[in-house]
């Protein structure tokens, strides 16, 4: 699938890390946002020496994605793998992955798992005693 302009918007998940973007901005937002998902896009914006527009514009061209979704998805797997240890608390982890109010951090990660952070990891804890 291209990666340039008129692709339909595709979830963060579904972005391929083996495609490289062309723009090295691009590319350099990508790193930064996979070392640390919990950055501002006003911040990402910094980095480029571009205008939060103007990023949002070329992310979504270079990649397929929409800036803000690619963050999001990438936050709440992070945040997923957190989960699975049983000494953060959730709000914790909502705090860790750039939330500042944890029950935003519950809303979209049920949104996205089907389940709240708490059902989730009692479910992945469930899944490793049966494995």
């Amino acid at each position: 699938m291209s990666l340039h302009a008129g692709v339909s918007t595709r979830a963060a998940s579904e972005y391929d890390p083996g495609l490289a973007p062309n723009d090295q901005r691009i590319q350099r937002v990508l790193e930064a946002i996979h070392a640390d998902p919990a950055q501002e896009i006003a911040a990402l914006a910094m980095l480029t020496r571009l205008s939060v527009s103007r990023l949002s514009h070329l992310f979504k061209r270079e990649t397929g994605c929409r800036l803000r979704s690619y963050i999001v998805d990438c936050r709440l797997q992070l945040a997923a793998n957190h989960l699975q240890s049983r000494e953060v608390s959730v709000k914790e982890v909502s705090y860790n992955v750039g939330y500042r109010h944890p029950s935003s951090f519950v809303r979209a990660f049920t949104s996205k798992f089907g389940c709240s952070p708490t059902q989730y990891r009692a479910q992945q804890q469930m899944l490793r005693k049966c494995s």
